[in-house]
């Protein structure tokens, strides 16, 4: 009797320590499906995990026939995943999720460095910077293949290297990050139909890359500068009543639903995949049933 006593006492101990009590409990936990990456080693490649169970889907061996580590990411208007090919840099092109089959989506004109890169809620339309002698930023009809150059004709902002580049929900509006090593880097909101360049975060020095995202519903950003990630709201503004960030993080990514936050986080020189509630700060972290180390890049789905 006192050793079934001491059994109940231990799975109670177990139970409180892996799952807080009370209301919490009811509230939403993370699901459905998380895009990652490795660019490096013979597991180089693109891969799916499932939330809940970790497992793991390889849908790209190694780097071919495209990358999405570095740039890149998910459309859902598309259901497809999409990066930068790596046999010929100047091709970004997507997989479709439904049949696994691969197309070209934009080329770069020839002799061009590709640089940050983004496509629409909407499906229809890319941003994109690129260089040659000359860095630009523009975007792109994915329909007609129309280009159309994106210019801060006060400040030449789009002149400066972009770290990450995101689109608003509705498509009008670009936000963007600089990265430009010593400079400080800055982040700003860009008016498509004015072209007008708003800066929305003071510049900061930075040491590793920056990243912005944006909140479905279009009210957050999430902005990760030099080890930090912060919330604000489309003006610059920090927002009050979300969860303190840990330092050493990056590659910030909402869910689809909003209520959570994706990040990479740093730890004794390993990454680790943490996701947090935003409604009360519990956190997660993506068990990957895998023995090599994968990068953050979109979370897919809650289904």
């Amino acid at each position: 009797m006192r050793q079934q006593a001491i059994a109940i006492l231990l799975l109670s101990v177990v139970a409180c320590s892996s799952q807080p009590s009370g209301p919490s409990d009811r509230l939403p936990h993370p699901t459905g499906t998380m895009l990652v990456a490795t660019p490096n080693g013979p597991e180089a490649g693109t891969y799916l995990v499932d939330i809940p169970t970790g497992e793991v889907e390889q849908l790209i061996r190694r780097s071919t026939p495209f990358v999405v580590a570095f740039q890149g990411g998910y459309s859902r208007a598309r259901n497809s995943i999409y990066g930068l090919s790596v046999s010929e840099s100047q091709h970004i092109v997507e997989m479709h999720l439904a049949n696994l089959s691969v197309d070209t989506l934009v080329t770069v004109p020839e002799h061009a460095w590709t640089g940050a890169f983004d496509i629409s809620a909407d499906g229809r339309s890319l941003a994109i910077q690129t260089a040659t002698t000359l860095i630009r930023l523009w975007t792109v009809d994915l329909e007609s293949g129309a280009w159309t150059q994106v210019i801060d004709q006060q400040n030449r902002t789009d002149s400066m290297p972009l770290g990450s580049i995101r689109w608003t929900p509705t498509g009008e509006e670009l936000f963007v990050a600089t990265e430009s090593w010593p400079d400080p880097t800055g982040m700003f909101r860009i008016d498509l139909a004015t072209q007008r360049f708003h800066e929305i975060s003071p510049p900061t020095p930075i040491t590793v890359e920056p990243w912005v995202a944006i909140s479905p519903d279009g009210n957050k950003v999430a902005h990760a500068v030099d080890g930090s990630i912060s919330f604000k709201d489309t003006n610059g503004a920090l927002l009050s009543g979300l969860p303190e960030m840990p330092d050493r993080t990056s590659r910030p990514v909402f869910s689809p639903d909003g209520k959570f936050l994706a990040y990479q986080e740093y730890v004794d020189q390993t990454i680790r995949i943490m996701m947090v509630r935003l409604s009360d700060g519990r956190l997660w972290e993506l068990d990957v049933d895998a023995d090599f180390e994968v990068w953050l890049v979109d979370w897919i789905s809650e289904d």
